[in-house]
């Protein structure tokens, strides 16, 4: 192996090979009751200012009580890996651990192949690193919260990347890891991908790409929470995925104060604003409740810029934050559902107006969503057929 690798103990050489299966590094599973105290684990160190490393593991041998994948090796540590237990392998996310004080466990989905790719990425900048999975080497998917590397001197960062395989059953299997795929900004080699993130599964607040004028707190639900939130700050999450529309949006939120707005825009801390969630005082920050807004049509991709507004003094603290999918059933402007928008459908929207008609499918129609078919939604059908607007009220861009 090349020079960059370090074994994190003196290796067992009867529990690795490179031979075993040729173009892999075989891990034996050793006998150890948690990653810190397993003894074969593969390191080489992280590098600034940010660095990625993704792994191929096959997980076909095994046996209950194996836990295998990837981390970030320090104190405290971080994991993304497959635990096998009751013949049912688990992905699993394990942040902020220490030696033998179990960190913020996340349950991910169970493993129905055999082939999964785990990726770990690491910013020097802030000292913060974030867990990945893919069944597909495509579309990564983050789990667990962020990884505090607190051992930096300026100069030097202790965290190292670490490729594990431990049992804590009495005897284990094996894992084969095709390849590890480093990548860093500094280097000559490809930049590191963004993460793509679906706006419609749960965000953690602390997950930012960037931010401006927050800090990251410990949240009594579990893991971290932005905090120290002021008029005029942002958090910023790269790449998320809006799909076909996003109707709403829930911020999991706190505030010993009288709370304050979050608003919601895309691409920049000035952008297009697509709602504002307010967020009342809960009495305490570790008190946390849902608050709910709707938003502004909006589909595809941007980078989601989330801006904490009010008054004087501390805000909100955010732990989470998840948007929900609007009704894509409904083609406004369809009034006859033959699936265009045509002349058609204008003079049977003006039958219903003049009580010569009924429309069936009433909500196609309603192109201001008012709960009413009339005048307005006419003249918005004229406008849309002679090409003066694209959109309906309701509808993405």
């Amino acid at each position: 192996m090349g020079l960059q690798w370090q074994w994190n103990h003196y290796p067992d050489n009867t529990k690795w090979s490179l031979s075993e299966r040729p173009g892999y590094l075989r891990l034996h599973a050793k006998n150890a009751n948690n990653l810190w105290r397993a003894t074969n684990t593969l390191t080489q160190r992280v590098e600034g200012p940010d660095c990625q490393g993704t792994i191929e593991l096959d997980t076909t041998n095994m046996l209950d009580g194996d836990n295998a994948g990837l981390c970030l090796l320090n104190i405290p540590y971080g994991t993304i890996g497959v635990t096998k237990s009751g013949g049912v392998k688990r992905i699993v996310a394990n942040i902020n651990a220490n030696k033998d004080t179990a960190g913020t466990i996340t349950n991910g989905p169970t493993l129905t192949g055999n082939i999964v790719y785990l990726r770990a990425k690491a910013d020097l900048n802030s000292n913060k690193a974030t867990f990945y999975y893919s069944t597909d080497n495509i579309n990564f998917t983050q789990l667990g919260g962020t990884l505090n590397m607190p051992f930096d001197l300026g100069f030097f960062q202790g965290d190292k990347f670490g490729i594990y395989n431990y049992t804590t059953a009495s005897s284990g299997g094996y894992v084969d890891i095709n390849w590890f795929r480093y990548y860093t900004s500094a280097g000559p080699n490809t930049p590191i991908p963004d993460v793509q993130l679906s706006a419609f599964e749960k965000i953690e607040g602390e997950n930012f790409n960037s931010q401006y004028g927050i800090q990251n707190v410990d949240c009594d639900e579990g893991g971290l929470a932005v905090g120290y939130t002021e008029n005029g700050d942002y958090t910023v999450y790269k790449n998320v995925d809006f799909g076909n529309g996003a109707s709403s949006f829930k911020a999991r939120a706190s505030s010993a104060t009288n709370g304050g707005t979050i608003e919601i825009r895309l691409d920049s801390p000035t952008g297009t604003l697509i709602g504002s969630c307010k967020v009342a005082g809960t009495g305490g920050w570790q008190v946390f409740t849902d608050s709910i807004c709707d938003v502004e049509p909006v589909k595809g991709k941007h980078d989601l810029y989330l801006k904490y507004t009010g008054g004087s003094g501390y805000l909100i603290n955010l732990n989470w934050f998840q948007f929900t999918e609007a009704d894509s059933s409904v083609l406004l402007g369809d009034v006859n559902s033959d699936g265009q928008i045509d002349a058609i459908d204008l003079q049977l929207m003006k039958k219903h107006i003049l009580g010569l008609g009924e429309i069936e499918n009433i909500e196609s129609a309603d192109l201001d969503n008012n709960g009413d078919v009339n005048a307005l939604d006419f003249s918005l059908m004229k406008q849309y057929l002679l090409g003066i607007i694209s959109v309906f009220p309701g509808q993405g861009t």
